[in-house]
């Protein structure tokens, strides 16, 4: 979730880029991660390779701004399934 409205769409290389430089390249091919979906403009899910969630997570609360725009990042939960996900989404409002 983000703390203002973002398409990741648009975002999603300056997104990517910044939690490479906090994960360095290294762990960031391992953990391969990729935006699944955008349920909202300040909910989506990234998907990463399992082993990989926590380093994510982490690099994703470093992130302060994308392309000179100010935005912050936080998780609401991580799961084994983008379904699962999906229901948890429909739960919450945003």
């Amino acid at each position: 979730m983000s703390s203002s409205e973002i398409n990741v769409e648009v975002e999603e290389k300056g997104l990517l880029a910044e939690i490479m430089r906090y994960i360095g390249e290294l762990s960031y091919s391992e953990a391969n991660p990729r935006i699944a979906a955008q349920y909202s403009q300040r909910l989506f899910v990234i998907k990463t390779n399992r082993g990989y969630e926590n380093s994510i997570i982490l690099a994703l609360s470093f992130i302060k701004e994308i392309r000179g725009r100010k935005i912050g990042f936080f998780s609401l939960k991580s799961s084994g399934t983008i379904k699962s996900l999906l229901v948890y989404s429909k739960k919450i409002t945003v």
